[in-house]
Protein backbone atom coordinates (compact mmCIF):
# COMPACT_ATOMS: atom_id res chain seq x y z
CA UNK A 1 0.00 0.00 0.00
CA UNK A 2 1.93 3.29 -0.76
CA UNK A 3 0.93 6.98 -0.93
CA UNK A 4 1.04 8.46 -3.53
CA UNK A 5 1.11 6.94 -7.79
CA UNK A 6 4.12 5.33 -8.00
CA UNK A 7 6.66 4.83 -5.26
CA UNK A 8 5.31 5.58 -1.29
CA UNK A 9 5.69 8.86 -0.60
CA UNK A 10 5.64 11.20 2.81
CA UNK A 11 4.80 14.64 1.97
CA UNK A 12 1.49 15.39 -0.22
CA UNK A 13 1.90 19.07 -2.42
CA UNK A 14 -2.13 19.73 -2.68
CA UNK A 15 -4.83 21.43 -1.09
CA UNK A 16 -7.18 19.25 -2.09
CA UNK A 17 -5.96 16.16 -3.63
CA UNK A 18 -4.98 12.43 -2.82
CA UNK A 19 -3.33 9.82 -4.22
CA UNK A 20 -2.53 6.00 -3.40
CA UNK A 21 -1.60 2.76 -5.66
CA UNK A 22 -1.48 -0.66 -4.30
CA UNK A 23 -0.17 -4.26 -5.39
CA UNK A 24 -3.00 -6.50 -6.80
CA UNK A 25 -4.62 -9.07 -4.88
CA UNK A 26 -5.78 -12.42 -5.63
CA UNK A 27 -8.02 -15.64 -5.16
CA UNK A 28 -7.78 -18.57 -6.05
CA UNK A 29 -11.66 -19.66 -5.66
CA UNK A 30 -13.71 -16.96 -6.91
CA UNK A 31 -11.16 -14.09 -7.85
CA UNK A 32 -11.13 -10.61 -7.18
CA UNK A 33 -14.17 -8.28 -8.65
CA UNK A 34 -13.42 -5.20 -6.70
CA UNK A 35 -11.17 -3.12 -4.36
CA UNK A 36 -12.48 -0.76 -1.73
CA UNK A 37 -10.64 2.39 -0.24
CA UNK A 38 -11.15 4.48 2.63
CA UNK A 39 -9.04 7.46 4.08
CA UNK A 40 -8.39 8.96 7.82
CA UNK A 41 -6.49 10.55 9.87
CA UNK A 42 -5.00 7.51 11.71
CA UNK A 43 -4.50 3.45 9.88
CA UNK A 44 -7.93 2.10 9.70
CA UNK A 45 -9.91 5.17 10.47
CA UNK A 46 -13.01 6.35 7.85
CA UNK A 47 -13.58 9.89 9.32
CA UNK A 48 -12.20 11.63 6.23
CA UNK A 49 -13.75 9.36 3.51
CA UNK A 50 -16.23 6.47 4.04
CA UNK A 51 -15.24 3.07 1.78
CA UNK A 52 -15.67 3.65 -1.68
CA UNK A 53 -15.45 1.11 -5.07
CA UNK A 54 -13.02 2.08 -7.69
CA UNK A 55 -13.55 -1.49 -9.27
CA UNK A 56 -10.33 -3.20 -10.38
CA UNK A 57 -8.31 -0.27 -10.35
CA UNK A 58 -4.82 -0.76 -7.87
CA UNK A 59 -4.88 3.12 -7.60
CA UNK A 60 -6.81 6.07 -6.60
CA UNK A 61 -6.75 9.88 -7.17
CA UNK A 62 -9.57 11.73 -4.98
CA UNK A 63 -10.68 15.32 -4.29
CA UNK A 64 -10.78 15.43 -0.64
CA UNK A 65 -11.53 19.57 -0.12
CA UNK A 66 -10.51 20.93 3.20
CA UNK A 67 -7.55 19.07 3.51
CA UNK A 68 -5.36 20.65 6.47
CA UNK A 69 -1.56 21.91 6.38
CA UNK A 70 0.66 19.38 8.51
CA UNK A 71 -2.14 16.67 9.05
CA UNK A 72 -1.16 12.94 8.23
CA UNK A 73 -3.60 11.10 6.05
CA UNK A 74 -3.76 7.51 5.81
CA UNK A 75 -5.79 5.52 2.84
CA UNK A 76 -6.94 2.28 3.80
CA UNK A 77 -7.74 -0.69 1.04
CA UNK A 78 -9.47 -3.78 0.86
CA UNK A 79 -10.15 -6.28 -1.72
CA UNK A 80 -13.60 -7.69 -2.58
CA UNK A 81 -13.99 -11.37 -4.03
CA UNK A 82 -16.45 -13.00 -6.63
CA UNK A 83 -18.36 -14.54 -2.91
CA UNK A 84 -18.66 -10.77 -1.73
CA UNK A 85 -15.87 -11.71 1.39
CA UNK A 86 -14.02 -8.95 2.21
CA UNK A 87 -10.06 -9.55 2.48
CA UNK A 88 -8.46 -7.81 5.81
CA UNK A 89 -7.48 -3.66 5.37
CA UNK A 90 -4.60 -3.18 4.65
CA UNK A 91 -3.29 0.56 5.61
CA UNK A 92 -0.75 3.04 4.06
CA UNK A 93 1.87 4.62 6.35
CA UNK A 94 0.27 8.01 5.96
CA UNK A 95 0.65 11.10 3.35
CA UNK A 96 1.24 14.59 5.50
CA UNK A 97 -0.24 17.50 3.46
CA UNK A 98 1.88 20.41 2.57
CA UNK A 99 -0.80 23.12 1.30
CA UNK A 100 2.16 25.55 1.41
CA UNK A 101 4.21 23.78 -1.94
CA UNK A 102 0.96 23.95 -4.34
CA UNK A 103 1.41 26.79 -7.27
CA UNK A 104 -0.92 27.98 -9.44
CA UNK A 105 0.95 26.86 -12.49
CA UNK A 106 0.68 23.90 -14.41
CA UNK A 107 4.15 23.36 -15.74
CA UNK A 108 6.65 20.68 -14.52
CA UNK A 109 10.14 21.25 -16.41
CA UNK A 110 11.94 18.26 -18.06
CA UNK A 111 15.53 19.06 -19.33
CA UNK A 112 15.08 22.48 -19.92
CA UNK A 113 11.66 22.19 -21.91
CA UNK A 114 8.38 23.28 -20.46
CA UNK A 115 5.43 21.62 -20.74
CA UNK A 116 2.27 23.37 -21.01
CA UNK A 117 -1.34 22.07 -21.16
CA UNK A 118 -4.45 24.39 -22.03
CA UNK A 119 -7.24 25.54 -21.82
CA UNK A 120 -7.93 24.94 -18.35
CA UNK A 121 -11.03 24.64 -17.71
CA UNK A 122 -11.54 22.91 -21.18
CA UNK A 123 -14.49 22.82 -23.32
CA UNK A 124 -13.14 20.72 -26.23
CA UNK A 125 -9.99 20.21 -27.27
CA UNK A 126 -7.20 20.26 -24.53
CA UNK A 127 -3.48 21.31 -26.29
CA UNK A 128 -0.42 19.84 -25.04
CA UNK A 129 2.77 21.73 -26.15
CA UNK A 130 6.12 20.61 -25.06
CA UNK A 131 6.47 16.64 -25.45
CA UNK A 132 7.68 13.69 -27.33
CA UNK A 133 5.68 11.73 -29.95
CA UNK A 134 6.28 8.79 -27.40
CA UNK A 135 5.28 10.22 -24.37
CA UNK A 136 1.81 8.91 -22.95
CA UNK A 137 -1.06 10.97 -21.95
CA UNK A 138 -3.39 9.35 -19.40
CA UNK A 139 -6.26 11.23 -17.67
CA UNK A 140 -8.38 10.37 -14.79
CA UNK A 141 -11.15 11.00 -13.15
CA UNK A 142 -11.95 11.80 -9.77
CA UNK A 143 -12.49 8.01 -8.81
CA UNK A 144 -9.27 7.38 -9.79
CA UNK A 145 -10.03 5.43 -13.17
CA UNK A 146 -7.36 5.76 -15.72
CA UNK A 147 -10.55 7.13 -18.77
CA UNK A 148 -7.88 8.04 -21.36
CA UNK A 149 -4.56 6.57 -22.47
CA UNK A 150 -3.14 8.56 -25.49
CA UNK A 151 0.11 9.94 -27.42
CA UNK A 152 -1.63 13.00 -28.52
CA UNK A 153 -0.77 16.57 -28.35
CA UNK A 154 -4.15 17.82 -29.07
CA UNK A 155 -6.78 15.63 -26.40
CA UNK A 156 -10.60 15.64 -27.58
CA UNK A 157 -12.74 16.42 -24.39
CA UNK A 158 -15.91 16.56 -25.86
CA UNK A 159 -17.28 13.35 -24.73
CA UNK A 160 -15.85 13.98 -20.86
CA UNK A 161 -18.74 14.85 -18.52
CA UNK A 162 -18.05 18.42 -16.91
CA UNK A 163 -16.11 17.82 -13.69
CA UNK A 164 -12.90 17.49 -12.50
CA UNK A 165 -10.29 15.37 -14.04
CA UNK A 166 -6.48 14.38 -13.47
CA UNK A 167 -4.16 14.51 -16.14
CA UNK A 168 -0.60 12.50 -15.93
CA UNK A 169 2.02 12.53 -18.61
CA UNK A 170 4.59 9.59 -18.99
CA UNK A 171 7.71 10.10 -20.73
CA UNK A 172 8.73 6.70 -22.56
CA UNK A 173 10.48 5.35 -19.59
CA UNK A 174 7.09 5.66 -17.55
CA UNK A 175 8.32 8.09 -15.39
CA UNK A 176 5.91 10.70 -15.02
CA UNK A 177 7.07 13.97 -16.00
CA UNK A 178 4.09 15.93 -15.38
CA UNK A 179 0.55 15.92 -13.49
CA UNK A 180 -2.09 18.67 -12.82
CA UNK A 181 -5.68 18.94 -12.83
CA UNK A 182 -7.72 20.18 -15.47
CA UNK A 183 -11.54 21.16 -15.30
CA UNK A 184 -13.71 20.07 -18.36
CA UNK A 185 -16.36 22.61 -18.40
CA UNK A 186 -18.78 22.74 -21.77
Amino acid sequence: MNDGLSSDINIACTKDTLKANWSNSSDPNSGITKYWYSIGTSAGSTNIKNWTNVGLSNQVITYVGGLVNGQTYYFNVRAENGAGLLANIASSNGQTVDTTCVSSYAFIYQTNKQIKVYPNPVDDKLYIDGIENNDVVEIYDVMGRKILNVSEKVIPTSKLANGLYWIRILNNNQKSIYENKIIVHH
